[in-house]
C-alpha cells in the first residue's frame, strides 16, 4: 500500500515512521525544502523519542521517501495545522484547504 502523508511535523512524520515500520511504502510531503532534504537522508527534524532512528531505517529499506509534493497513492491523510483565530474563536483552514488543492490533480 502506498500512502501519501502532507505534513511531517508532529503529527505526521511519526505517523510516516509507523506505517513505513509496517511495510507501507509512504511519502511524507512537506512545503519546506530543507526539512524534505534531511528527511530523506533519515534525519528527522522534530524532537520525539526514536523517531530519528525510526525514519533512518525506513529511509534505509527504502519504505519512505520525502517530496515538496504529493504523488499518486493509494490514500492520502492530511497533518497540517490548524492555527487557532483569537479573534472570532476559529481555527485558520487555509493549510487544510492547500494541501486538499495539492492532492486533487493526484
Amino acid at each position: 500500500m502506498k500512502i501519501c502523508i502532507v505534513g511531517q511535523g508532529y503529527i505526521g512524520l511519526p505517523t510516516a515512521a509507523l506505517f513505513a515500520k509496517n511495510g507501507c511504502e509512504v511519502l511524507g510531503v512537506d512545503v519546506n525544502e530543507e526539512i524534505v532534504d534531511k528527511l530523506n537522508q533519515g534525519i528527522a527534524h522534530i524532537e520525539e523519542p526514536g523517531i530519528t532512528e525510526a525514519i533512518r531505517n525506513a529511509v534505509e529499506k527504502g519504505h519512505y521517501h520525502a517530496s515538496l509534493k504529493p504523488e499518486e497513492a493509494d490514500t492520502f491523510i492530511i497533518t497540517v495545522p490548524t492555527p487557532y483565530v483569537k479573534e472570532d474563536l476559529s481555527c485558520d483552514l487555509s493549510y487544510v484547504i492547500s494541501a486538499c488543492q495539492s492532492i486533487l490533480p493526484v
